[in-house]
């Protein structure tokens, strides 16, 4: 018998049935390899075939990692930030507006500048 279960480490190789255990639902088999006797699966019987499936489908390969300069990645920030301005993150949150924040250092400014009576 064959493993046809993708992704399984025996797949595609011809395996024993040491035992098989059938319960109302399905039928589990514990099957070893030819080569480590000693070392079982238990596996359904339905992913068990006759006839070799066919090769596995390797993995596809890892997407590259973008590079892009600094400042086209400050440019492509800027853009996104003019076209989609968002609420503000909980690390920036501050609930004075930013308008009454310069004014009220402004303010406080002019208060330090001017001469005391």
């Amino acid at each position: 018998m064959y493993v046809g279960l993708p992704g399984h480490p025996l797949y595609g190789r011809c395996v024993l049935i040491v035992r098989r255990r059938t319960t109302a639902t399905a039928t589990h088999c514990l099957i070893a390899d030819p080569d480590h006797p000693t070392f079982c699966y238990q596996i359904l019987e339905r992913w068990l075939s006759t006839q070799s499936p066919p090769p596995a489908v390797p993995p596809a390969a890892a997407p590259r990692a973008l590079v892009v300069s600094l400042v086209a990645l400050d440019r492509l920030v800027r853009l996104v930030w003019a076209k989609h301005p968002g609420p503000p993150t909980s690390a920036s949150h501050d609930p004075t507006p930013a308008a009454s924040r310069r004014s009220a250092l402004g303010s406080a400014s002019r208060r330090a500048q001017s001469p005391t009576r």
